[in-house]
């Protein structure tokens, strides 16, 4: 994407420019091209296994929003992003296990992970979203507003609709805006799907639906900084400073960010937050260990499990942990703060709170 943006810009009767190339861009956009054909083909392969084996599948976030693009190796993935029903977990299994996949541990219980060299990462949902996120009312009942998709033969492959499919994406974003930052896809992915349903920003059930999710300001925000950038639209001080805050926050955030936003999350207290990583909540800790709700008197001894795992499994990621708490100030913790409010976050699921399907 970058690419085709400099060629646009560059004068191609400059030497220096004719001699190099661009070798540097052209050689990433090579990359980005490759490795979106090879997770398309395979995500390809995997499809006609579901549809022998009777699995209901359906495609997720940037692997449907590719296509949105001008061309697809514009919007690079790490992975390939995939929703099924929890009860085909096993014949998912042995689908990977006969194409030469190999399963990677996630602590995340709504996701298992696949790999295969060089490029291949599929994540296999059982859930768009984990409980603890406002979002996730909305989206359990997903299944039930999901439609057979347009692709002929496929008997089995569902998509959303356009509303619930940016509500879902847009959550995704915020989740990681609110967690460590997110990277500039979140505003380009925006664009694309604005310029796709330009009339959907206007429509009142849909900015209620957004506002039941706790993402209508960043929602907005997002579609604001998209025209800013590609459309010519208003800018303002605020836009420049989220792009700022996205453009150094990688694609899924940093670790430095994640801790100020915990930090802010506990009410700027780090005493508070180095509680809240000792002594994480039932909620929280069910999210890895899924049999925990079952028996909850068993949650302190998961807590030393957790302690032991950090200190001997885990040495490496503890220690970066508290070298970020340590360099992490309350001017940090503060542009964190004005962020999270100026975007009217509100991403985490309360006991009292209750959104509409």
């Amino acid at each position: 994407m970058v690419l085709t943006s400099l060629e646009k810009m560059i004068n191609k009767d400059d030497e220096l420019i004719k001699k190099y190339k661009l070798i540097a861009f052209e050689h990433l956009a090579t990359i980005s091209t490759v490795k979106e054909s090879i997770q398309e083909v395979e995500a390809q392969i995997l499809f006609k296994e579901f549809e022998k084996n009777c699995v209901k599948y359906l495609p997720l976030k940037g692997f449907i929003i590719k296509n949105l693009y001008p061309t697809p190796n514009m919007r690079a993935s790490c992975d390939v992003d995939i929703l099924y029903e929890s009860q085909d977990k096993y014949k998912v299994a042995k689908i990977f296990e006969d194409k030469g996949y190999s399963q990677q541990i996630s602590l995340d219980t709504t996701q298992c992970s696949y790999l295969k060299a060089p490029y291949i990462n599929i994540e296999m949902h059982d859930s768009l979203i984990p409980e603890r996120y406002t979002s996730y009312e909305y989206c359990k009942s997903i299944w039930e507003k999901a439609v057979h998709s347009d692709n002929p033969g496929r008997n089995y492959e569902y998509k959303m609709n356009p509303v619930d499919f940016y509500i879902f994406q847009t959550a995704h974003s915020a989740k990681h805006f609110n967690n460590g930052g997110t990277g500039i896809r979140a505003i380009t992915d925006t664009y694309v799907f604005i310029k796709k349903y330009n009339t959907l920003p206007f429509n009142e059930s849909f900015k209620n639906k957004l506002k039941q999710n706790g993402i209508l300001d960043f929602s907005n925000n997002l579609i604001g900084i998209a025209n800013m950038l590609f459309a010519n639209g208003e800018a303002n001080d605020f836009y420049y400073e989220m792009v700022e805050y996205m453009l150094t926050s990688d694609s899924y955030g940093t670790l430095n960010n994640q801790t100020a936003n915990r930090i802010f999350n506990k009410g700027g207290s780090k005493v508070k937050y180095i509680f809240s990583l000792a002594f994480p909540r039932l909620k929280y800790m069910s999210e890895t260990y899924t049999w925990l709700p079952r028996v909850p008197f068993l949650l302190p001894v998961m807590w030393i499990v957790r302690l032991f795992n950090a200190v001997f499994i885990k040495p490496v990621k503890l220690r970066n942990n508290i070298k970020a708490m340590k360099t992490t100030d309350k001017e940090t913790v503060k542009k964190v703060q004005d962020m999270q409010k100026r975007n009217g976050l509100n991403v985490y699921n309360t006991p009292d709170k209750k959104i509409k399907k």
